[in-house]
């Protein structure tokens, strides 16, 4: 199922994230919405794009799923849509298998999904405008920072974006190079 969605922000007019010139152009076959780019389709709801393999985000889906978070997260019937920032599989190879195991008991699993979440959809333009976005781990939110050096994107001061913008029907997902870990997590380790 193709999901649309048509919304204001910043008193312009987007649908499916690209931006409307113009809209309810009357024709005598339809309607017309003049854009500035090429629709993209979403790629199923984000917890269907964490459980594609091109994507190598299963480690982030499982945890997800001890969190029960799965639920939410597949979720098209509400209005609620997310931005979900997933470490890719070898980040997790970072945190010593010791840590691992505590990552995946339900406590730990939801601070760190919560923690990887926004509720809403924040556009790639509008990452370092935002320089702090809330997580779903109240009352903690991830940085963002430019590296000096490369001019790459660094969520909290390590974590690069691999891969941005993947549209989901209940969000959008970025795919990021390390684990961010929450202070809850604090005994948690990250290697290198």
């Amino acid at each position: 199922m193709l999901s649309e969605h048509f919304f204001m922000y910043k008193h312009q007019y987007y649908f499916n994230e690209v931006f409307v010139h113009a809209f309810d152009i009357q024709c005598s076959n339809g309607v017309i919405f003049l854009v500035d780019e090429v629709l993209g389709v979403p790629e199923g709801t984000v917890w269907q794009i964490l459980n594609n393999p091109d994507y190598e985000l299963s480690k982030f889906a499982a945890i997800t799923k001890a969190a029960g978070k799965d639920v939410r997260l597949n979720a098209t019937a509400t209005s609620t849509r997310y931005t979900v920032f997933a470490p890719r599989d070898d980040a997790f190879n970072k945190i010593p298998a010791n840590d691992q195991h505590y990552i995946m008991s339900s406590a730990y699993a939801r601070y760190l999904t919560d923690y990887h979440t926004h509720r809403g959809v924040i556009h790639p333009e509008d990452l370092l405008l935002s320089r702090n976005i809330s997580t779903m781990h109240t009352g903690f939110y991830i940085t963002f920072s430019v590296d000096p050096i490369t001019g790459a994107t660094l969520l909290d001061g390590r974590s690069s974006i691999l891969i941005e913008d993947i549209q989901a029907d209940n969000g959008m997902v970025y795919v990021i190079s390390d684990v961010l870990l929450p202070p809850t997590m604090g005994g948690i380790t990250i290697i290198g």
